[in-house]
């Protein structure tokens, strides 16, 4: 029986924290396609665990040799992202909103995006760094946020809840870079969205849609040009090019590797069909 979870996180930490995913394989016999992981390009920074096992990157479809740090830190991802296990592995990954990121460390966004690196070479020493370092198993999970909520009180930029979706985030944090001084113009409220997420407007939009897709898709079933409208998208065709953007796979391509692939399984978690 598959251990995998989303672990969503406590309303007080809702403005920092999109949630968890857990992937657990130990003493499933995978082989095969089933040792990879696929994920969407997303919007969120990550700090990710490996507990049991190894991880490698995959990247323009060769196995990174190196395996992934036991703990690693990743900026914002524009295209999607897969990694791969020679074995069973269980690990743990955390999304964190890019402003909060910014908020706690005082990092550039932008300069983040796209980047992976071990967590202690992109973080410098202090009481974040030392909560995430004692992160041994998933069951840490509880004591870290406990930890972390004193220090995201300290320097929140706006309210501590924001929804459960990034289409709430994005409403969100769009509004506090319109509303961030008197007097700002179109282009500044622009560039005080880049800066709190290193990516514009249009390129957040599209992560927002995608998803929702997923959530109009899991109400009942409905005829993609349908969908398509209904998801904010101009017609089926561009619907399809944002979702090829975020996940790699036409729309039914993705609908059939989430319903049959093991590797997609991120995917079931997230909701992020079509």
């Amino acid at each position: 029986m598959s251990q995998d979870r989303l672990i969503l996180p406590p309303a007080s930490l809702a403005g920092c924290l999109f949630g968890a995913l857990l992937r657990d394989t130990r003493g499933r016999g995978l082989t095969g396609a089933a040792l990879f992981n696929h994920f969407p390009a997303s919007p969120l920074f990550s700090v990710s665990w490996v507990f049991d096992g190894r991880l490698h990157r995959v990247i323009e479809g060769q196995i990174d040799q190196e395996p992934l740090p036991a703990i690693s830190l990743a900026g914002p991802q524009i295209a999607p992202v897969t990694s791969w296990s020679p074995g069973p592995v269980r690990a743990l990954s955390l999304g964190i909103y890019p402003e909060a990121w910014h908020a706690l460390t005082g990092h550039p966004t932008e300069a983040w995006v796209g980047q992976t690196c071990a967590l202690a070479t992109g973080l410098e020493a202090g009481p974040l760094l030392d909560a995430l370092k004692a992160v041994a198993s998933p069951d840490d999970l509880a004591r870290l946020e406990a930890d972390v909520l004193p220090l995201w009180l300290a320097v929140r930029p706006g309210a501590a809840g924001i929804g459960r979706t990034l289409g709430d985030w994005l409403r969100s944090v769009s509004l506090r870079a319109a509303l961030g001084g008197a007097g700002k113009s179109l282009r500044q409220s622009q560039r005080q969205l880049r800066r709190l997420t290193g990516q514009n407007a249009r390129a957040l939009d599209l992560y927002a849609k995608v998803e929702a897709l997923g959530a109009l898709r899991c109400e009942a079933p409905t005829p993609l040009a349908e969908l398509a409208v209904a998801a904010g998208f101009a017609d089926q065709s561009h619907m399809g090019r944002a979702v090829r953007r975020v996940t790699g796979l036409s729309p039914g391509a993705l609908n059939r590797a989430i319903a049959s692939e093991e590797a997609f399984w991120a995917y079931r978690l997230l909701g992020e069909g079509v």
